[in-house]
């Protein structure tokens, strides 16, 4: 599993980078700065200029997440979660998702709002669901809006309405999710038949 979704913040690629500015990159995280920690993390974790390396990975994630960098925050629970450069913790991972929705990431709040979604009856409800998946998709969150989707088509947590249902599922598509398009594509094929 690759973090290549997760949003590179700002500057050059790395393996764009100079050996200088990649130098450069370095000091600056090892100074403490969160967002190159986080960009370090990330080249360490897809191998981009430098050795891909899953435990130095772990450890820049770290340092940025325990700066306060969200998206950091949000791959820190990834690691935690699927023991990528560390032992699998789900309690940490649980923390550290919780960290990174507590500021607004879009991916730890879809995280956070399918595990309410879908969740052990524990950890089920639908109404915190619909605050996670609605508060990432005003981020432009497209599987978000897929979930929102999804729970207007099924009157889950929300009132049943299949106008709001499409579009949702329009604009998750219109953003990529292959999930929604083909939803899309079912619900007017259905259209069409009653018609």
């Amino acid at each position: 599993m690759g973090f290549g979704r997760y949003r590179l913040e700002g500057g050059p690629r790395m393996e764009t980078m100079s050996r200088n500015a990649g130098q450069a990159a370095l000091d600056l995280a090892a100074s403490g700065d969160a967002r190159a920690c986080y960009r370090i993390a990330l080249c360490y974790e897809q191998g981009n200029g430098l050795s891909q390396d899953p435990k130095a990975a772990f450890r820049w994630f770290h340092a940025a997440a325990a700066e306060g960098h969200a998206a950091a925050q949000f791959a820190l629970s990834e690691c935690y979660r699927n023991g990528l450069g560390t032992g699998a913790d789900e309690e940490r991972a649980t923390y550290w998702l919780g960290q990174a929705a507590l500021q607004h990431d879009p991916d730890a709040l879809c995280t956070l709002g399918r595990q309410y979604y879908a969740g052990s009856a524990e950890c089920l409800d639908v109404h915190r669901a619909y605050d996670c998946f609605s508060r990432a998709a005003a981020e432009g969150h497209t599987v978000a809006g897929y979930y929102l989707g999804l729970m207007y088509l099924h009157g889950r947590g929300v009132a049943q309405d299949i106008n709001m249902a499409e579009q949702w599922f329009t604009i998750a598509a219109e953003g990529g999710c292959a999930e929604a398009f083909a939803v899309l594509n079912t619900l007017r094929s259905a259209c069409e038949v009653s018609h």
